[in-house]
């Protein structure tokens, strides 16, 4: 167990007893309550008003969103030094993706300390998924079709997504397949998204897309959602298998964390039409992975 603590004023130790961990939070007296469940941390960018030849930076935006919130009855205070012990959540696939651009977000168990100051701290426990997800689609049939071109893209999908079809006809530029992820428990940002499949004018378009799992040792992470740096969102990055330079440069991809629960997934095909209109059909993709033991 690797543990990153982000909240100078709050000691945080992890002890383990056998294959159990429990979690030792210092100054207790801080501490309000705490409670168990799903955590959402999304992090995004929005505009700042203003017009101009040079408009203001856009605002850094970060949220937490729990989910299945239940209060930690397992709270208890310890003397003398007025330590506080936590049980360690139960391990859950954790999900997301961070952009170079410090864009992005994390699906994990977490426990959501509330503090007598109101500045509520996060412990997330981030876990490699063990098991290959189980993938289910809405529809196994895309379709855009007129009396000019006819587009057509079979699904398949067990462990991996399997994508083939045919694009015939004219009017069109390009036909592209973009897979999009979202977290399930938050609508503040609009999603992140990847072509997997273009093809220009007719022919034939395949792809095969597979969830990403990592192998990385389970990681605790402690911080405050409202002032967690972005330098520390890479130094997360870094510790479940980012490289070196994974955030350096704005035309590279997002770091995948993983795939899994935490996650909604849509599948697009998309028509780029020569009349600047893009004709579209979609399905959406739910993965499931086990909770880990």
């Amino acid at each position: 167990m690797h543990l990153i603590n982000f909240v100078n004023d709050l000691p945080i130790t992890v002890n383990a007893l056998g294959d159990k961990y429990s979690i030792y939070v210092g100054n207790s007296s801080k501490l309000r309550r705490a409670f168990n469940g799903i955590g959402a941390f999304v992090f995004y960018f929005t505009p700042r008003g203003g017009a101009g030849r040079n408009p203001p930076s856009p605002v850094w935006n970060t949220q937490l969103v729990m989910t299945g919130e239940t209060w930690t009855e397992s709270l208890k205070q310890l003397s003398p030094d007025g330590a506080a012990q936590l049980d360690l959540p139960v391990p859950s696939p954790c999900t997301g993706l961070i952009t170079p651009d410090m864009e992005g977000f994390i699906v994990a168990s977490t426990i959501r300390l509330e503090m007598d100051d109101g500045r509520d701290v996060a412990i997330m426990l981030l876990s490699a998924s063990k098991e290959p997800a189980k993938i289910e689609v809405e529809k196994t049939t895309l379709s855009i079709s007129s009396d000019k071109y006819d587009a057509t893209v079979f699904i398949t999908a067990d462990d991996e997504l399997r994508c083939a079809g045919a694009i015939s006809g004219q009017g069109f530029k390009t036909a592209k397949l973009l897979l999009a992820r979202l977290p399930n428990y938050s609508n503040a940002h609009r999603g992140f998204v990847e072509e997997i499949a273009k093809t220009k004018g007719p022919g034939q378009i395949k792809a095969t897309w597979k969830p990403v799992s990592r192998n990385y040792e389970d990681t605790l992470v402690v911080f405050r959602p409202d002032e967690i740096k972005d330098y520390e969102l890479e130094q997360i990055g870094h510790q479940i298998g980012a490289d070196d330079n994974a955030f350096m440069g704005e035309d590279k991809p997002p770091f995948l964390i993983g795939d899994g629960n935490g996650t909604n997934y849509k599948l697009t095909l998309v028509l780029d039409h020569f009349l600047r209109r893009e004709l579209s059909d979609e399905t959406s993709i739910t993965l499931n992975r086990d909770k880990l033991q």
